[in-house]
């Protein structure tokens, strides 16, 4: 169990916390769970999504991680989670850089109370999204609580709030159409509050609804993308069988653009994450979604993301298994800022980028807790503004966990 996730129990059942330790190496009143993974090992054949020279690299992630829970009697729990990557380039530039995600939090459990509350950190050196190549690092802060009133034994309802600064370097980017600093444009901070009501229809199965309202603050005093949304969300995390389980979360956002509101944005979102254990030889998983995503362009608040992945995974003996899966992900803009005409008769329509994702790779699990992994990735891009390119990553991981 995660700390601070939502979970119902009838009063015989053991306690959210003695769930979140059972079977965990203790000292005194402090459990941990360790662990170290090697992953990404392998080699990126265009490092900056380039068309014509293209630089590959060897890249490596070593992460070490570990979770720290420390009980106070049968109804408070403080907890500190934290992963730390090592990650290596082989070229441009070469190095190590490192990475870090890590989180504090404190969980009191009453008879009809549940109060989490918690912070986390995370710097990490990446790229903003898929519209531009450079690496750039970015910190976030976030501060979230959350506190829930147990109405039934079989319902729980109450309130959120999550308070998120996101920083990046003030890194210069040369790319068309992209200020001159990605600072000036993404920093912000995201305040969200929210109301949620679980109702557990079965012991594997909770059905939820939520409403959130969030404002999007800018740190430039002169941005012009000061926003705001309300969404409306229902949902469903479910196992009831072993066979089929998975998260769904679908439901209708309403986005204000302060000062532009040609870019305001109504419509559906949603994520889903499902897997199916067919046979026991034969798993099948989907996992799509539909959001916005603020962009790095100047003339574009946002752009709306579309992606659709599904894997088939066939047992190969008794612990090896063939991973095959295929994705497409769509990204699309709102205002129509790309000129397909001649300078003299222009003809400007919405930028569209289309990027496909096929995937091949194999898992061993020798025992519980270890996975020896690969996957060969080939992602490419299609765009009518900007270049196309195409790029293989090939690597290798290697998890293991107590």
């Amino acid at each position: 169990m995660i700390p601070g996730s939502f979970s119902l129990r009838a009063e015989e059942d053991p306690s959210p916390i003695d769930e979140t330790i059972e079977g965990l190496a203790n000292w005194g009143p402090l459990y941990w769970k360790p662990r170290i993974r090697l992953k990404d090992a392998g080699y990126d054949n265009n490092l900056y999504n380039t068309v014509q020279e293209q630089v590959g690299s060897f890249t490596a992630t070593l992460s070490p991680g570990i979770d720290l829970f420390m009980p106070i009697g049968k109804r408070n729990m403080l907890w500190v989670t934290d992963d730390l990557d090592f990650v290596f380039y082989e070229k441009n530039p070469p190095g190590i850089y490192l990475n870090n995600d890590g989180a504090l939090g404190y969980d009191l459990h009453l008879k009809r109370i549940h109060l989490a509350l918690g912070e986390r950190f995370t710097t990490k050196l990446q790229r903003p999204n898929d519209e531009i190549d450079a690496r750039i690092r970015r910190d976030n802060n976030l501060l979230s609580g959350e506190l829930l009133l147990e109405i039934s034994p079989r319902v729980e309802a109450g309130l959120t709030h999550e308070s998120d600064k996101i920083s990046y370097d003030d890194a210069s980017v040369e790319e068309s159409g992209v200020p001159d600093s990605i600072a000036l444009v993404l920093d912000r901070t995201e305040r969200q509050n929210g109301l949620v009501l679980h109702y557990a229809a079965l012991p594997r199965t909770t059905f939820l609804l939520k409403v959130r309202h969030t404002d999007y603050d800018f740190k430039d005093p002169a941005s012009t993308r000061e926003s705001s949304e309300l969404r409306y969300l229902a949902g469903a995390e479910f196992d009831p069988t072993g066979i089929i389980n998975g998260e769904l979360e679908v439901g209708y956002s309403s986005f204000s653009a302060d000062f532009a509101p040609e870019q305001d944005f109504a419509g559906l979102v949603g994520k889903a994450k499902v897997t199916w254990q067919m046979k026991s030889w034969l798993h099948f998983k989907v996992t799509a979604v539909r959001d916005r995503q603020f962009s790095t362009y100047a003339t574009n608040l946002f752009y709306l993301r579309r992606s659709l992945e599904g894997r088939v995974s066939l047992r190969m003996g008794g612990a090896g298994w063939l991973d095959l899966g295929y994705g497409q992900d769509r990204s699309d803009y709102p205002v129509e800022d790309v000129n397909i005409g001649t300078e003299d008769d222009p003809l400007y329509v919405s930028r569209e980028d289309r990027f496909s994702n096929p995937i091949l790779g194999f898992r061993y699990l020798p025992r519980e807790g270890m996975v020896l992994g690969f996957e060969a990735m080939y992602r490419n891009r299609s765009s009518n503004f900007a270049r196309d390119y195409d790029r293989l990553f090939v690597a290798v991981s290697i998890t293991l966990s107590r």
